[in-house]
């Protein structure tokens, strides 16, 4: 009997082994899943083109289009011939900056280029926003790809995807390049497999859920409603303690990792639906909104402790900081859920972004120009 368990357990294992070694191959054939992140490896989809159907979220496009240029971002391309010797800005973010299902021309970045450009034609821009994104992974993304293309400016939306991010710890704890070094078998097990790279990213698909941040239609008038309780409120306040200064950490560094490379960082706040008001459209009151086990209050007060760190390292640094949170209009026909922008919403973001960064922007070209002509 005992023999007989053990031929089945041992069975059972190996027809286990044997399936998750076909998945691997498999997988590094034809990999359905394509993720943008491997180990601590970021995945650039380049030249890839993205089109969607929507029929149920207002304020968007019913057939998008979103396309990924050869280097893996939205806008122009970077041809040799009229690259060189231009004015070239990444805009680095996550998924509010990126705009995946806004269409090509629509995104923000690119709105907020054009309106720049007429006052500096040579502007060239890029829009570098990656889904899910933290402040983590764009450090990674201007260490191995930024850099190298040498930009003038890089301007940082920033905020949302790191309140809270307990898992960024590991990183923090040590030198962000040295990383692959003091990974654990589990890293090393998701950067060299592409099984283990898809179920974790599946994870990560599964915690941003958990953490309602991620693409949802958000219908004010049909939200529930309800008010924490002063006490609970306090205290997930009182928790975001124990992940700001990691998180200012992380905003210093690429302040310090732009300015080593002579590039002119600019950040900018992350702007929320919700909050304290009331939509016009709905009359819904946007304290009370039911987001998770909190209230719209709530996540707006824990956001804005971020926004304040990312004010507070900028102004110790005299770094440019625009603060689209305060400014942004919480109405929800800029937004198509908590976060992410309408096609109205890119316009609005656009044009306060580019009156603000504009003249930061005319004012260094004038003193670069001004330093040139002393030294001639």
């Amino acid at each position: 009997m005992r023999s007989n368990y053990l031929e089945n357990l041992i069975a059972i294992a190996f027809g286990i082994t044997l399936a998750a070694v076909l998945l691997e191959v498999f997988l590094r054939i034809y990999n359905p899943f394509p993720t943008r992140i491997k180990g601590d490896k970021i995945i650039l989809p380049a030249n890839r083109k993205y089109v969607f159907e929507n029929i149920h979220v207002a304020g968007l496009d019913t057939y998008i289009v979103h396309t990924k240029n050869a280097l893996g971002f939205r806008g122009e391309e970077n041809e040799a011939a009229n690259f060189n010797g231009r004015t070239k800005v990444f805009v680095v973010g996550g998924s509010t900056t990126e705009c995946l299902y806004l269409s090509d021309g629509q995104d923000w970045p690119n709105l907020a280029g054009e309106k720049i450009r007429k006052s500096i034609p040579g502007l060239w821009l890029n829009n570098a926003g990656l889904d899910g994104h933290s402040t983590f992974g764009h450090t990674l993304l201007v260490q191995d790809y930024l850099l190298k293309l040498k930009p003038d400016y890089i301007v940082f939306l920033v905020g949302t995807n790191d309140v809270e991010r307990a898992d960024l710890d590991k990183f923090d704890s040590m030198h962000i390049r040295n990383y692959s070094k003091h990974r654990n078998w589990k890293g090393k097990l998701v950067e060299h497999s592409e099984l283990a790279n898809l179920v974790h990213n599946f994870y990560a698909v599964y915690k941003a859920n958990d953490k309602n941040i991620t693409h949802f239609s958000f219908k004010l008038s049909q939200a529930d409603t309800f008010e924490l309780p002063a006490s609970e409120r306090q205290k997930a306040l009182a928790m975001q303690q124990e992940f700001l200064p990691k998180y200012r950490q992380r905003i210093d560094n690429l302040i310090k990792i732009c300015q080593q490379n002579n590039i002119k960082p600019v950040f900018v706040t992350q702007p929320y639906l919700l909050g304290f008001g009331t939509d016009a459209a709905t009359g819904a009151n946007l304290a009370r909104i039911k987001i998770g086990k909190r209230d719209g209050a709530t996540q707006w007060q824990i956001l804005q402790l971020y926004n304040s760190v990312t004010i507070q390292a900028c102004n110790e640094r005299n770094i440019p900081v625009i603060n689209l949170a305060d400014k942004m209009p919480k109405q929800s026909v800029y937004f198509y859920d908590q976060a992410h922008f309408t096609k109205a919403g890119a316009r609005k973001v656009a044009e306060i972004v580019a009156a603000e960064l504009l003249p930061y922007m005319l004012a260094a070209e004038n003193a670069f120009a001004n330093k040139q002509n002393t030294i001639l």
